[in-house]
């Protein structure tokens, strides 16, 4: 993942024009994540005619599979994850499944298989949906219509109801923040994460007992992860009932974006509710881009593109010196977080023999084939593979614009 890692909320996916939506993967990878997913399945029953919501639902995955983007576990693995005192990524990189393997001569790495739904987005593509798909998809529906944050608000207030009154959403971060950091209130704030999150009773007497073995710590140093989670519903609770918020029903989902927000180097939105949160949620290590300005910056940097001559040897260069010229937003963001001699690699494999393609690929599968071993800290891991299907029709990885099989895919014994 040479790319910076980047999150985006369904208004940019639906947005953007073709040829930004191509730049914008040009230059980053896309973290696909289970809400995103959600909602481009969703779509499959939007409209009462079937055709049009097919016909929407199918570029939409088009659009996320323009290159090979990663999909990041659900958030709530991820919570318990910390919870559990497990290391995740560090901040700023996707959450994703993988297999740890141990090779005969004692390596050990690990092995990150493509998930089921970018294989489902596939079929969506081409316009294949399974029984299943259509299934889930009117129940995402429902769940969708059936949201009533109204109703939600008044239960919220009751639960709140000794809570002060907060006139900004600056003075419920403090809030949050002080109640946070009071030692008498972990024990309330742990058991509040497992009612709000709906964690299993059994799960949550362990959890309790681990952070009770290690002294009851602050939860914001103890589980950071699930500290996000749960900062995020406060701050949407007590700026709902402060009337600092929308009563939107789609806020609900909305707020699903903003758990995933510490696995990602840029977010982009359009949407004002999650504009209004973000500064509370954001880490240093991030950046937020609002999708106007991500699309004006795009545009740039397409500009730039067409006045660098081609060279069909050296598209990534070309792209590079694109991105510097445009002096955009988008470039100092991308800079803060990536290296050109690291995005220049992609030009690299041009150079390879056929000879040395096939070691690679032989190298690679000899450590997808390895025999599955308990997990390690992926640390110490020797090596990382991300297995992902191409056609020969499909976009080469290395981001040239070409289709594979006109590209990279030459030197490979098909």
């Amino acid at each position: 993942m040479n790319g910076l890692i980047t999150i985006v909320d369904k208004s940019t996916l639906q947005t953007l024009s073709e040829h930004e939506w191509i730049s914008f993967q040009d230059y980053c990878t896309l973290n696909l994540i289970p809400v995103l997913y959600n909602e481009v399945l969703a779509d499959l029953t939007k409209f009462e005619e079937n055709a049009r919501s097919e016909h929407e639902c199918s570029r939409l995955a088009n659009r996320t599979l323009v290159y090979n983007p990663v999909y990041n576990v659900n958030f709530k693995s991820g919570m318990i994850e910390s919870l559990n005192g497990r290391a995740y990524p560090p901040l700023g990189r996707p959450l994703i499944a993988g297999e740890s393997k141990i090779l005969p001569d004692g390596r050990k790495g690990v092995v990150f298989v493509e998930p089921k739904e970018i294989q489902a987005i596939r079929r969506w593509q081409k316009g294949n949906w399974s029984v299943t798909d259509r299934q889930v998809a009117s129940q995402l529906r429902d769940k969708i219509n059936q949201i009533n944050i109204k109703s939600a608000k008044e239960s919220i207030r009751i639960i709140f109801n000794a809570a002060p009154r907060l006139k900004t959403l600056d003075e419920v971060n403090s809030f949050i923040k002080v109640f946070s950091d009071t030692q008498e209130a972990q024990r309330g704030l742990l058991a509040l994460i497992m009612h709000i999150f709906d964690i299993d009773s059994n799960l949550a007497s362990e959890l309790f007992y681990r952070w009770e073995s290690h002294a009851c710590p602050l939860i914001s140093n103890y589980a950071p992860y699930a500290f996000h989670c749960i900062k995020t519903v406060l701050l949407f609770y007590f700026g709902l009932i402060n009337d600092l918020l929308s009563e939107r029903d789609t806020n609900i989902i909305d707020l699903e974006y903003l758990f995933y927000l510490p696995f990602c180097m840029l977010f982009s939105t359009n949407d004002r509710f999650q504009e209004l949160l973000m500064p509370y949620l954001i880490g240093d290590f991030q950046d937020f881009l609002p999708l106007r300005q991500l699309q004006s910056d795009l545009s740039k940097v397409r500009e730039c593109v067409k006045e660098i001559p081609v060279n069909p040897d050296m598209p990534a260069k070309r792209k590079y010196e694109a991105l510097k010229r445009s002096a955009t937003s988008f470039y100092a963001i991308w800079s803060r977080h990536l290296r050109e001699d690291v995005f220049l690699e992609r030009d690299r494999s041009k150079d390879y023999s056929p000879e040395e393609h096939k070691r690679i690929v032989s190298e690679v599968l000899k450590y997808r084939d390895g025999i599955q071993t308990e997990h390690f800290d992926s640390d110490d891991a020797d090596f990382m593979i991300r297995e992902t299907w191409l056609s020969l029709d499909d976009l080469c990885i290395c981001r040239s614009g070409l289709k594979f099989g006109e590209c990279c895919g030459k030197k490979l014994d098909h």
